[in-house]
């Protein structure tokens, strides 16, 4: 992963809730925030990415069965809302992770790590790399935004 551009809501570096959980992971990772998460994706799929959508959704492939295009843009959604209806539309690719159980879907930021995981060990296999993440609208809502750091 080369990069994460953090869209909408979002706690963005430097914050001390984020370093005390990233133990330093945020100075080693190149971040962006753009606003609007449907001008990033445009953006990256400018630049040649195709938005691989994580949600729990009847159309979304298992994560298991997924190909993953050659440069993947991987996105994520809010907490409780999940990837937005009109981000979704933009997203030829929509995947999701086989849950067994009464629950039916992880923590953004699980979720996030498995599939994350999973697309990078693909990817790999296949000579590939993932290089960008975008996480929309996942932070709770009040949370300041701090500066941009790196691409915008």
């Amino acid at each position: 992963m080369e990069q994460i551009v953090l869209c909408g809501i979002t706690g963005c570096p430097p914050r001390a809730e984020i370093r005390k959980t990233a133990l330093g992971a945020e100075e080693a990772i190149r971040w962006s925030y753009s606003a609007d998460p449907l001008e990033a994706l445009e953006r990256l799929a400018a630049e040649g990415y195709t938005p691989v959508s994580l949600e729990a959704s009847p159309g979304a492939v298992s994560l298991d069965e997924m190909e993953w295009p050659e440069r993947t843009c991987l996105v994520v959604g809010n907490e409780v809302a999940g990837v937005s209806p009109a981000v979704l539309e933009t997203t030829r690719h929509q995947v999701s992770i086989p849950m067994a159980g009464i629950k039916d879907s992880f923590n953004v930021a699980v979720a996030f790590g498995i599939a994350a995981h999973r697309a990078a060990t693909a990817l790999v296999q296949s000579s590939s790399t993932v290089r960008l993440s975008i996480r929309s609208m996942s932070a709770p809502i009040g949370l300041p935004r701090a500066e941009t750091r790196g691409e915008e």
